[in-house]
Parts: C-alpha cells; sequence; structure tokens
C-alpha cells in the first residue's frame, strides 16, 4: 500500500495471554473497566513489538488529548482491539515520506445489526448492501463499517478533523466475486481536509474477526514517485 519495507503488524487472539508488566506506568483512559484495561495493555504491548521488530528502542506509547495513541518521532501507527483479539501497526516512513499516516481496526461479524445501519453507512451504501445475500451482507457492512474506523485513524493526526460516518462512502466487491478472505477497498469523500491525501484501504478476514487498513500518502509523494 505504499509503506515500503519498514512497516511491522502484530495481532493477538487472547488478551489474557498478554503480559503487560514491562510497560511501566500505564495512563488508562478514565472510563476504563477491568476488560477494557486488558485490551488497552494487550494493544500497547503489541505496538512495543512492532518497534522491536522494525529495531527501535522500546518507547511509552502514551494518549493524546483525543485517546489517539503518540508514537516516538519518526514513526507512525494505530492500535486495534475488540473484545478478545487486538492489532498494532507500525510504519517508519522514508525521508521522501514525509506527511503520511496508517490506520488499523478490527471487528467481530455479527455485531452490526442491520437497525444501526442507518447511523453508520450512507443511503447509497445501504442499497448496496441490501442487493447481496443474506450469506455475503453481514461480511460487507462490517468491512465497510471497520474500513471507515481505519480511515479516520489514519486521517486524524494529518488533520485533527473528526468525521461522521456518513460523510465518507466504501465500496466493495461482493465476496462471491473474489476470494473473499482479503481485498481492496474504494473510499470516495467530498472532505476538504482530506483532498491532499491519497488512501489505499484494505481488509483481511481472520475467521470471525474483520481487520482493515488504510495508508494515507499525499499525492504530491505519489506522483514524484511515479506511481
Amino acid at each position: 500500500a505504499g509503506c515500503g519495507q519498514q512497516v511491522a503488524v502484530h495481532v493477538a487472539s487472547n488478551n489474557e495471554a498478554i503480559d503487560g508488566d514491562n510497560l511501566g506506568d500505564i495512563e488508562f483512559p478514565v472510563d476504563a473497566n477491568p476488560a477494557r484495561r486488558k485490551e488497552f495493555i494487550a494493544g500497547r504491548v503489541l505496538a512495543q513489538r512492532c518497534l522491536a521488530s522494525l529495531g527501535l528502542p522500546p518507547n511509552s506509547i502514551g494518549c493524546g488529548v483525543d485517546r489517539e495513541p503518540l508514537w516516538p518521532d519518526g514513526v507512525v501507527g494505530s492500535i486495534a482491539h475488540t473484545k478478545e483479539f487486538a492489532a498494532a501497526v507500525v510504519w517508519v516512513p522514508s525521508i521522501a515520506q514525509q506527511t503520511v499516516g496508517i490506520g488499523i481496526d478490527a471487528e467481530h461479524c455479527g455485531r452490526l445489526d442491520p437497525a444501526i445501519w442507518p447511523t453508520v453507512f450512507t443511503a447509497a451504501e445501504i442499497v448496496r448492501l441490501e442487493q447481496e445475500s443474506l450469506l455475503s451482507r453481514d461480511r460487507m457492512a462490517t468491512c465497510m463499517f471497520s474500513a471507515k474506523e481505519a480511515v479516520y485513524k489514519a486521517q486524524f493526526p494529518l488533520t485533527r478533523r473528526f468525521i461522521d460516518f456518513d460523510e465518507v462512502e466504501i465500496w466493495m466487491q461482493s465476496p462471491s466475486e473474489e476470494d473473499g478472505s482479503k481485498g481492496w477497498l474504494q473510499l470516495d469523500h467530498g472532505i476538504r481536509e482530506l483532498a491532499p491525501f491519497h488512501f489505499s484501504v484494505f481488509y483481511y478476514c481472520l475467521g470471525s474477526i474483520v481487520i482493515t487498513g488504510a495508508v494515507a500518502l499525499t499525492k504530491s509523494n505519489l506522483l514524484q514517485n511515479g506511481t
């Protein structure tokens, strides 16, 4: 997706098995209950593993004023967790890739009730979903919802802009038309602050869990590289 080789991803399917004793003092979100604390620790441990995989020293990853992870200088990353599953990605952009963003999200299939579709999808997206069979509809809805979260995480450190679900649209091929376990997604939006960026958006299905990612590169950088 344009990251090059300096990117690492770590995942864990059992947050209970992750030991966070070596993380030192952790500043938990104010409303973090015990389950949320375990998810939070798992995400930070995986982020540290990503740093180590890239040969970077351990670094405390705090929380910004808007709860976003605070990464070391020269590093961008993202963390996701849902119930027992957690994931983290860390990217060390090249000197030529100065203004970049990356986002990762994870969601369990079967949790996005159609009753809440109008709150997370546009009318056009709902029409598209309703054209699908019941078998593929849930996976598509989960992918599209998760991808919006990943795009938000990728762009927020760059723009500091809060984005509502109806401000972006995600388009996905029917799983019956492709392998279904992984693929690319199309992002459409009319947001001025996102105009300087090109987004690569993709998904990967791991059993009942959908993992999505988004990479933001400046369009000027893409043109300079001839891609």
